[in-house]
């Protein structure tokens, strides 16, 4: 029986520290999309709406995990029936940056306005309360 007993403890031991240690080097990703995050998606959609008064408009989104499925939904499904029209993927006329927070990478966002968004004159900047940053630009020819 001491035999087993010990297995047992050293298997239980191992399977704990291996456990703990996956934790450690391969985190589980945190997860954004509880409601009040969707709340807070919502709550940029309906301001950019707002602020364009009807007109032509354009968005682009930076999310930590790349894809902006998310968005193309909300304003697919509640941009839509909400307000009658979606917005375009140009960056003339007026356009919005949709920036998300990344606590793991930082500089992303900075790297992401750097590179792939450099069209457009700033007309603001805003961060909201949950941490959603909105900009709002335009580019050579007003729509």
């Amino acid at each position: 029986y001491l035999k087993f007993l010990v297995f047992v403890f050293l298997f239980g031991v191992s399977f704990y520290t291996l456990h703990d240690l996956k934790e450690k080097y391969y985190p589980r990703p945190i997860r954004r999309d509880s409601f009040e995050f969707i709340k807070a998606k919502k709550e940029i959609i309906d301001y950019i709406y707002q602020d364009v008064h009807g007109k032509k408009f354009g968005v682009f989104v930076y999310t930590p995990p790349v894809y902006d499925y998310p968005y193309e939904y909300l304003f697919g499904w509640y941009g839509r029936k909400k307000y009658g029209y979606l917005p375009n993927k140009s960056k003339t006329g007026i356009f919005y940056l949709i920036i998300e927070p990344d606590s793991e990478r930082p500089w992303g966002a900075k790297g992401w306005l750097e590179t792939v968004i450099k069209e457009g004159r700033v007309v603001f900047d805003k961060t909201f309360p949950s941490g959603l940053r909105l900009q709002k630009r335009t580019g050579d020819l007003i729509i």
